[in-house]
């Protein structure tokens, strides 16, 4: 089977249940993973030996998807990591294996995540780290191990079920937000 992706690749405008086990070999993206747009997608587990994403990862608008288990074995994303409108997504496991996004980590309208565990093992994020409109995330827990090493702005905002803010961190400090959009900073 394939092992290696020179470009991109992008699972998309799905419309019927997807079969993903034709990439089961694939280890290497140089560029993009996309998985976007795919009504009928609900696992990722095919994608389990793919350990580099040259370029971004974005998973965007899987209606089905409620796990990321499958995405275990990748550990380095060299370009942002955007998840993005999941309606059913509740969880972030699967990108454990991850230690190191190089441009931003967005987090943002997934209605029914409650927690950030999954992100536990990223140390380093090289632009912004934004959480935002996650209606019932609870918790700032997988966040500890990145708290040091946010290139740019942290901005955490309107997620409706988060009340306590987490810890600052130690000096230099990038600007942070915590709050609400239409209220100003909390910090």
């Amino acid at each position: 089977g394939i092992r290696c992706v020179e470009g991109d690749l992008t699972i998309t405008n799905t419309k019927s249940t997807v079969h993903l086990s034709p990439l089961a070999n694939l280890a290497v993206i140089e560029g993009d993973l996309d998985i976007s747009f795919n009504d009928q997608l609900t696992t990722l587990t095919a994608l389990d030996g793919i350990t580099t994403v040259g370029g971004y990862l974005a998973i965007v608008n899987n209606a089905q998807l409620t796990t990321l288990n499958g995405l275990d074995g990748i550990t380095t994303v060299k370009g942002y990591l955007r998840i993005w409108d999941n309606a059913q997504l509740t969880t972030l496991t699967g990108l454990d294996g991850i230690t190191t996004v190089g441009g931003e980590l967005d987090i943002k309208n997934n209605d029914r995540l409650t927690t950030l565990r999954g992100l536990d093992g990223i140390t380093t994020v090289g632009g912004n780290l934004k959480i935002y409109n996650n209606a019932k995330l609870t918790d700032f827990a997988g966040l500890d191990g990145m708290r040091r090493t946010v290139g740019g702005n942290v901005q955490i905002y309107d997620n409706a079920r988060l009340t306590r803010r987490p810890p600052p961190p130690p000096p230099p400090q990038p600007n942070y937000f915590f709050g609400r959009r239409d209220t100003g900073p909390g910090w």
